[in-house]
């Protein structure tokens, strides 16, 4: 599926070769999300999730939403809190571009993290 959520924005994830680079590893096939598309993606995600006694966290430096609970216990308290920081994402507390994951030049990180399916 693809995804082209207010594609007039600027792309809101990190692409350390650059967007044109990342889309020949997927043939042209690829949108970048924004960060309305990413968060309609956790909402997506977390909805259809089905656990027991599950910790779940999503404080890695990539997500601009922190979320740490356990499922399912919690899982409509995300759901309110991704729709809260959809619907207004100015006070919503998310994460700033610089407090965010992978950026050029970053000694630590080297290469990109990509997720490869069989």
């Amino acid at each position: 599926m693809k995804y082209n959520l207010n594609s007039h924005h600027r792309w809101y994830s990190s692409f350390p070769f650059g967007v044109e680079h990342f889309k020949k590893r997927f043939d042209g096939n690829f949108i970048p999300l924004d960060i309305t598309g990413l968060l309609k993606e956790m909402k997506v995600f977390i909805s259809h999730t089905e656990l027991e006694a599950t910790i779940y966290r999503s404080n890695h430096a990539s997500n601009y939403l922190v979320l740490e609970g356990i499922l399912p216990r919690n899982k409509q308290q995300f759901i309110d809190q991704i729709n809260y920081a959809i619907n207004n994402p100015d006070i919503a507390n998310l994460r700033e571009e610089w407090q965010r994951g992978y950026k050029k030049g970053c000694p630590i990180l080297r290469q990109p993290f990509i997720l490869r399916f069989p």
